[in-house]
């Protein structure tokens, strides 16, 4: 398997844990905002986004959203 396969297969594994933890905050009816502060507040998120942009630069973009 080559570092490239690796590196998406990686960013999908995880990818999925943080969408999944999502949907069921969302469908247990919490607020979307504070979710989403939450989330940008979240060292272990944070660290998850900044090496999926080293992973998957064409889907993780490195450039700060705005917002």
């Amino acid at each position: 398997m080559s570092e490239a396969e690796i590196d998406r297969l990686l960013t999908a594994s995880e990818s999925l844990r943080w969408i999944l933890r999502l949907l069921f905050l969302d469908q247990a009816g919490l607020d979307p905002e504070l979710m989403a502060a939450r989330f940008r507040l979240s060292q272990r998120y944070n660290y998850f986004v900044r090496d999926a942009a080293d992973w998957q630069p064409k889907v993780y973009s490195k450039k700060p959203r705005k917002g």
